[in-house]
């Protein structure tokens, strides 16, 4: 399948970014490849190396914005508890605005309205890797407890949604959140109110928000 962008212009759909660079190594889930210069980087092919991020959130009438975010363990990080992350998924066979609503609804139970999500540009999480991220927002008006249920695959049988404040967003260590949300205020979408700790407030404000 060949995507495009929003000016139909053809994306990149192998992951790799130049046709002389060489492969050092493939299976299902990663290739690496080495430049003629040395640089090596990798892609991932199960996705052709493209991804969509949604940063969904609410601001309430006070004026605090809540985002939501996946509590994941990842391996690659030593994370073997839950920790915050951004709400991502890979493209595989379907169009990236279609595989954002996709994952909406897995990860987080909401039936998302197509004519409410908003694409917010490109992104790349690392500069070792050619994997494009689409990142998109969704304003969800009623602020309720999340109930996603995942892919069925095992590794995320753990993961769970849950609201968060801006305050505790800007602690992750999910650099593709940041950006989320850097958009999100650039567009006009909310405002940046963070603050330089998280307070015990804000924690039970939470627990009532999620129904804990």
């Amino acid at each position: 399948m060949t995507l495009y962008d929003e000016d139909g212009n053809e994306l990149l759909v192998d992951g790799q970014g130049n046709p002389e660079d060489v492969k050092i190594f493939d299976n299902k889930w990663m290739s690496v490849y080495e430049t003629p210069d040395g640089f090596v980087y990798g892609s991932q092919p199960v996705t052709k190396s493209q991804g969509v991020i949604v940063l969904i959130y609410h601001t309430a009438e006070d004026g605090e914005t809540y985002v939501v975010g996946m509590y994941e363990d990842n391996p690659a990080h030593g994370d073997w508890k839950p920790v915050l992350y951004s709400l991502t998924g890979g493209v595989k066979d379907k169009h990236w605005m279609d595989t954002a609503i996709e994952e909406i609804r897995e990860e987080a139970g909401i039936e998302a309205n197509p004519k409410k999500l908003y694409y917010l540009g490109e992104a790349s999480p690392s500069k070792a890797a050619s994997i494009l991220y689409f990142v998109y927002i969704y304003n969800q008006e009623e602020l309720k407890p999340l109930e996603g249920t995942g892919d069925g695959s095992l590794h995320e049988e753990n993961d769970y949604p849950r609201w968060v404040t801006l305050t505790h967003a800007a602690q992750s260590c999910d650099p593709l959140l940041h950006t989320a949300i850097l958009r999100g205020v650039a567009g006009g979408y909310f405002e940046l109110n963070v603050t330089h700790e998280i307070t015990e407030e804000m924690e039970e404000k939470l627990r009532q928000i999620n129904g804990d």
